[in-house]
């Protein structure tokens, strides 16, 4: 049992240490989504693109480092999508607030947007999907390389404790059976 508790901890120090690089999508759509006034750089608003409709995916990073974000917009095809990013908090009220990179066409044109960050561990994102104009929306995949993301928010203290304290009772079970006299 102590052998296999050591082997469980070496092997989830390794998974949070040494993740290896991944691609992580999801598809999504800003179709029907609330509008905004879609930032043309991190600090000037566009006159084109006043209200267009958004999807907004929060993205929390476990180890720092680069991470490439790809949006390809999907249905209808090549509808003209724009990908911005922000740190701490998004708020559509304040659209430039936070910003920290965006791109309206990638290295394939109208349809794709393409940026690349170096993401801090532990710093909450949020990745907005949007449209260049007022009328451009529609169906969407994301992908991000790089080492992997949380998709979501970031885990609460508590979670680390309740993680902690499984394992350390983990590590009392093994213990008590080591010590224990067999029958």
């Amino acid at each position: 049992m102590r052998a296999t508790l050591r082997l469980a901890t070496a092997a989830l120090a390794l998974a949070v240490v040494a993740a290896p690089a991944a691609a992580q999508s999801y598809n999504a759509t800003t179709v029907g989504g609330p509008t905004f006034n879609r930032p043309v750089n991190c600090t000037t608003l566009s006159g084109v693109g006043t209200a267009v409709r958004y999807h907004v995916q929060p993205v929390w990073a476990a180890s720092s480092g680069l991470r490439t974000f790809t949006s390809v917009a999907t249905t209808p095809a090549g509808w003209d999508n724009f990908l911005l990013l922000y740190s701490a908090a998004w708020n559509p009220a304040t659209p430039l607030t936070g910003c920290l990179a965006l791109n309206d066409d990638g290295p394939l044109g109208i349809g794709q947007s393409q940026f690349s960050f170096n993401m801090l561990a532990g710093v909450q994102y949020f990745l907005v999907t949007t449209g260049f104009e007022n009328s451009d929306a529609g169906a969407f995949t994301n992908t991000i390389t790089g080492a992997p993301v949380n998709l979501g928010f970031v885990p609460e203290p508590s979670t680390y404790v309740l993680m902690a304290s499984g394992l350390v009772g983990l590590a009392g079970v093994a213990r008590r059976r080591r010590t224990s006299p067999t029958a």
